[in-house]
Formats: C-alpha cells, sequence, structure tokens
C-alpha cells in the first residue's frame, strides 16, 4: 500500500489532452512505487469500451494485459520492469472528483492500487487507494510536479 502518489507533470499534461471529452476517460498509470510513494511517470490512455461512458469506464481486457505484462504486476521479480501505479480516469460534466457508486462497483473484485480522478470543468484532482480486501477508497496524498 501507498499513501502518497506524485504525478510527474509532463504525464498530467499529457493526460488532460484527453481529457475535454464529454465521455469518462481512462488511462493506466505507470512508474515506481517506493516505499509509500508511487512516482506516475507515464500514463498509458486506455479505450474506454463501457456502454454508457457519459457516467463510466471500461477498460478493454486485451489492451488492459498488454499493459500489465509490461509491468512487474504480472512478473513480480523483474526489476528492469515499470511498476502498476493504478488507474487514472476523468469525472466529466463537472462531476466532483471522487469515487461514485459505479467507480466502487468496478472496482469490486479487483486488485489494490492506486486510484485517481480528475474533474477537468472544476480543475480538481483526487487521489485514493483501493483496498479490496476491506472494499474501501482511501483518500491519500497526490502531488503533481
Amino acid at each position: 500500500m501507498f499513501s502518497q502518489i506524485i504525478l510527474h507533470q509532463s504525464a498530467f499534461i499529457e493526460f488532460q489532452k484527453y481529457a475535454d471529452s464529454p465521455y469518462e476517460v481512462c488511462g493506466i498509470m505507470l512508474g515506481r512505487v517506493y516505499h509509500h510513494t508511487a512516482r506516475v511517470y507515464t500514463i498509458r490512455m486506455m479505450k474506454n469500451i463501457a456502454e454508457e461512458k457519459e457516467v463510466m469506464f471500461e477498460m478493454d481486457t486485451e489492451e488492459l494485459l498488454s499493459v500489465l505484462k509490461q509491468t512487474t504486476f504480472m512478473y513480480k521479480n523483474a526489476n528492469d520492469l515499470i511498476d502498476l501505479c493504478g488507474i487514472i480516469h476523468t469525472h466529466p460534466n463537472g462531476i466532483p472528483p471522487v469515487p461514485s457508486l459505479t467507480d466502487f462497483r468496478g472496482a469490486v473484485g479487483g486488485i489494490n492500487t492506486g486510484y485517481v480522478i480528475y474533474s477537468p470543468e472544476r480543475g480538481l484532482i483526487n487521489a485514493y487507494y483501493w483496498q479490496n480486501n476491506i472494499k474501501l477508497f482511501q483518500q491519500i496524498e497526490i502531488i503533481v510536479e
């Protein structure tokens, strides 16, 4: 578990280019996890295949597996691979950047990981850590630098 996400500004700026959409935009945050901090160096944008893209996102399974195969998530002892730092997505149309019931339902049964939500219209970004064993989003610190 980590309690802080440091999102490199260049990765966030690139994500923001896609975020100006009436639909939820999603991606995978990649970087390094050291002790209690996840440093996100890059965001791999993912296609949102949800039927109701205005209020939810769903990643294509094959596309997701392709990204995960490049990480220590799939190969725990591979030090030369990048770490999975979590999921990032938008809440468009002025919706606050807090986990919705849809986010909660999508996370249940998933993995323990970081979870960043960005509200482009509000200009706000929040970070959480999803703890699947207790079914809880815990708000954590996020720094964009």
